[in-house]
């Protein structure tokens, strides 16, 4: 979590820095202060409304057998190819929100515990894969000038998709491992 709110607010400082230092709008500094701090508390907000709409929806919708939760050959290919081994743990578990830690397999030969573990991993990917398009709703809220749109709100919003993509890339990537570990209780059990 520390990483990524050092991350949030180094490009926020950047952002508003770069701003003040060209003042493409021709504004008074201190608005892209504010537009900045603005822009990246109603992307937080964004996000967690999201968030907690795709929680509402039915377990159902999240079997983590589904296309969109299984992880291809490609897909781990390219994970790997970005590093994904070395970053993985820097990348923060919001399971705190839903009482369920999901940084260690705390429970590795419980099967219920593997498929709770599974069914909060498809419903993390599901939240992150949709932030990182409804990042853009934040160029919906005006905020004075067009040039902010630009050179503030657009990079927030980049960076969001950033910081959306890779807990989904994690958790994806992870649920594979859990797979392979449930189907080992299972015939672990069977036998």
């Amino acid at each position: 979590m520390i990483t990524y709110l050092i991350i949030i607010g180094i490009s926020s400082t950047l952002i508003a820095g770069i701003n003040i230092i060209f003042n493409p709008s021709n504004i008074a500094f201190y608005w892209y202060i504010v537009a900045t701090i603005a822009y990246v508390i109603a992307t937080i907000l964004i996000d967690g409304l999201f968030a907690g709409l795709i929680r509402k929806m039915p377990e159902r919708w999240f079997d983590h057998n589904k296309k969109l939760f299984v992880l291809t050959k490609r897909e781990k290919k390219f994970y790997e190819a970005i590093g994904i081994k070395k970053w993985k743990s820097k990348v923060p578990d919001l399971g705190q929100f839903t009482n369920f830690q999901k940084g260690k397999i705390a429970e590795p030969r419980s099967n219920e515990y593997l498929k709770r573990y599974m069914l909060e991993a498809a419903y993390g990917i599901a939240i992150h894969y949709f932030s990182t398009p409804l990042g853009f709703l934040l160029m919906l809220i005006p905020i004075g000038s067009t040039t902010l749109y630009l050179t503030v709100c657009l990079p927030i919003a980049i960076i969001n998709i950033v910081l959306s993509i890779l807990p989904a890339f994690t958790l994806k990537y992870n649920l594979a491992k859990l797979r392979i570990l449930y189907e080992r209780n299972e015939k672990r059990s069977t036998t």
